[in-house]
């Protein structure tokens, strides 16, 4: 493969990645599959969008969308947050805080992250039908 093609490729699975893992410039239309994670069970999709974007050390906020994977805005859900940084076996001694802002949309506050690297926001969800799990990973810087 020549240095071209390699760039070309690279440039190109740069950008895919960054689709996938980012949030919506579109929250409005709704969750689509294609950039949303699922949740472990299944019964969730999940869009993201990290405030600063890439995240940093200190305090943090995170907009989440949820929907069903069915359809449907998840409006009632209890959220707890938990971000973890696998490599070092430690979480954040700050606890966010979720707020619930409607149509399937809630804000985490106070996402602190002590050191950069890669971390993970472990967001267990629990509704009316379903207690359930998903691990969004963020580089901090």
């Amino acid at each position: 493969m020549t240095i071209t093609r390699l760039s070309a490729a690279l440039g190109f699975l740069l950008a895919l990645g960054s689709t996938a893992c980012g949030g919506s410039e579109h929250a409005s239309e709704g969750v689509d599959a294609s950039d949303a994670l699922k949740s472990q069970s299944g019964a969730y999709l999940v869009r993201y969008t990290p405030i600063p974007d890439p995240p940093v050390t200190g305090k943090n906020q995170l907009t989440l969308e949820l929907t069903r994977a069915k359809g449907g805005a998840v409006d009632d859900a209890t959220l707890e947050v938990t971000p973890w940084m696998p490599a070092m076996g430690h979480g954040s001694p700050v606890q966010p805080t979720v707020q619930n802002l409607g149509s399937g949309r809630y804000s985490v506050d106070d996402l602190g992250y002590t050191m950069p690297g890669r971390w993970e926001v472990q967001v267990a969800l629990t509704d009316a039908r379903v207690v359930d799990q998903v691990v969004i990973e963020l580089d901090v810087r």
